[in-house]
């Protein structure tokens, strides 16, 4: 399962009692059982353990003191959040993780869907699936109401609860450090790659828009001048149409042409067409005509807020995309590609954040999905928050992946330099899949561009 699931909180009062959903005065413990959560993303298909509820993570009756619910069979990346951790003031606390693990593993923490990185812990080897330890770290955290993540940087372990303890007060009866040594039949389960659904609220160190605290507007487009999209703005890509497109794509990127890029009441209408350019001097053979849109040469970022609000067009063969590349002249990976959004019409439900590095290349990327019931019909905001540390993805303020940069060097994490912005809508191709000619025209909407970074 995936780690990253949201736990109501409970809070022990000064005589010891436990209080159930109220808010926390100052110099409380706060627990959440792991079963718990709110949110999740767990990467395998049903409830391996089969107990407590009925969804896809893995819950066991546990083993540990006082008994209850553990979650296991945890994989790499899989992720919990917990609902309503009230923080009274700004200082130090210590967070204490109940574990168990055969052989070791290691848990990261963070607040508000990884916009507040806690810190990583090491989880030494406790020698058997229920044999159960407390590992603990201090981090320093702003009074606020948060959700609390807990993300599997490593698989291999158990998970039985979470405690949270302001400096000065004491833990929990919860807490206790002893091991209790029992046999499991649960079996390790191996890092597995999947691409997955999950929804998670926003985030609360974000303003009202979603745009996270200190940030301010540096480059939009709002498409409110009919006709081509500004040239001050964008340019076209057309660099492969003579000699075929990537990935096996089947469309002609035009240039500067109403039919495939026009801006029309308050939207930039990219539309994809069944037909023949013959006439073209770079022709290269293709049937459907669209446009590629960029920012190469006209504007490029390092870190920031990005906001493009959609509408997919839906319809098998199509492929629209909001994603970045480095501007460096690097050959491709090197220079780093965010995925900010892929959707395909054969799935129309599903929207897509990938990073794409040397490091990835051998693989589908790193990537992430999330269900939009409607990407179809209504518009969404489609948005990717950058900083030096982690690259996060959402949907309208619902973060469902987050990328970090884990120090290991440039072949994982060539996002250090700036990166231009591309809007397009392929036909057909390796994920676009097989066409079906009579959706078309088929057009993918934008009502605006807009990028936030801090002073």
């Amino acid at each position: 399962m995936k780690l990253r699931h949201l736990f109501n909180n409970t809070c022990f009062g000064s005589a010891g009692l436990l209080i159930s959903g109220m808010l926390c005065a100052p110099a409380q413990a706060v627990v959440f059982q792991a079963e718990n959560y709110n949110y999740y993303y767990d990467s395998t298909t049903g409830n391996t353990g089969g107990a407590y509820r009925t969804d896809n993570v893995d819950i066991e009756k546990t083993l540990d003191t006082n008994g209850g619910f553990n979650l296991g069979w945890i994989t790499a990346n899989e992720w919990l959040t917990y609902s309503n951790l009230v923080i009274p003031s700004s200082g130090s606390y210590t967070i204490n993780l109940r574990v168990a693990s055969p052989t070791g593993a290691r848990v990261a923490l963070d607040l508000n869907a990884g916009s507040i990185y806690l810190g990583s812990v090491p989880i030494s080897a406790t020698n058997g699936w229920q044999n159960w330890k407390t590992v603990s770290f201090t981090t320093t955290i702003a009074a606020g109401t948060y959700q609390l993540g807990v993300y599997a940087e490593t698989a291999g372990w158990n998970f039985n609860w979470i405690e949270v303890i302001p400096n000065g007060a004491v833990s929990s009866s919860k807490s206790s450090s002893s091991i209790k040594s029992s046999s499991s039949s649960k079996s390790s389960s191996a890092v597995k790659s999947s691409v997955a659904s999950s929804t998670k609220s926003s985030s609360s160190a974000s303003n009202n828009n979603g745009v996270p605290a200190g940030y301010n507007l540096v480059w939009q487009d709002e498409f409110d001048v009919a006709g081509l999209p500004s040239s001050t703005k964008w340019a076209y890509d057309t660099e492969a149409n003579q000699t075929g497109w990537y990935n096996n794509e089947k469309q002609y990127y035009a240039a500067a042409r109403l039919q495939n890029s026009e801006v029309k009441n308050g939207k930039l209408i990219i539309t994809a067409r069944k037909e023949a350019l013959t006439s073209a001097a770079d022709y290269g053979g293709q049937q459907y005509t669209s446009a590629r849109l960029i920012t190469n040469g006209k504007a490029s970022w390092t870190y920031g807020h990005f906001e493009i609000r959609a509408k997919m067009p839906c319809g098998k063969g199509t492929w629209p995309a909001i994603w970045t590349l480095g501007t460096v002249n690097d050959p491709w990976p090197a220079n780093g590609e965010i995925d900010i959004m892929e959707h395909v019409g054969m799935d129309p439900t599903t929207v897509h954040g990938t990073i794409w590095t040397p490091a990835t290349e051998s693989t589908w990327g790193d990537s992430k999905s999330i269900q939009i019931p409607d990407a179809c019909s209504n518009f969404h905001n489609y948005q990717m928050t950058w900083t030096a540390d982690k690259i996060v993805f959402a949907v309208d303020n619902t973060v469902y992946h987050t990328y970090y940069n884990t120090g290991s060097g440039i072949a994982a994490w060539p996002f250090n330099k700036p990166q231009y912005l591309l809007l397009n809508l392929a036909v057909g191709g390796d994920m676009g899949g097989a066409v079906d000619d009579s959706i078309f025209p088929r057009s993918f909407e934008i009502e605006h561009v807009r990028i936030y970074q801090k002073p």
